[in-house]
């Protein structure tokens, strides 16, 4: 995945705009849904534990969701991040 380039609000937190980039609402037979049980925020890091429902069946997955944020004093964005899955190394 490529980065992604956000407009993070003035009066929001880091933290409280990455858990709703990430969260979806979950309705039941129409569309699976996310939510993040538990985050923590670093320099230049995100980690958060995610609860994810399928939309036809319910069945629930928890898994890590990792991402790279970096702070950019660009006109359009000033906010910028990149998940990573276990196929991504290092360099």
């Amino acid at each position: 995945m490529g980065w992604r380039y956000r407009n993070k609000p003035v009066n929001v937190s880091t933290i409280d705009f990455l858990r709703e980039e990430f969260s979806e609402t979950y309705v039941p037979g129409v569309n699976s849904g996310q939510t993040i049980i538990g985050d923590i925020l670093t320099e230049n890091g995100y980690f958060a534990i995610a609860e994810f429902k399928h939309f036809k069946t319910g069945l629930e997955e928890k898994y890590c969701l990792i991402s790279f944020i970096e702070y950019n004093p660009h006109p359009n964005y000033n906010l910028s991040y990149k998940e990573m899955c276990e196929s991504m190394a290092p360099g």
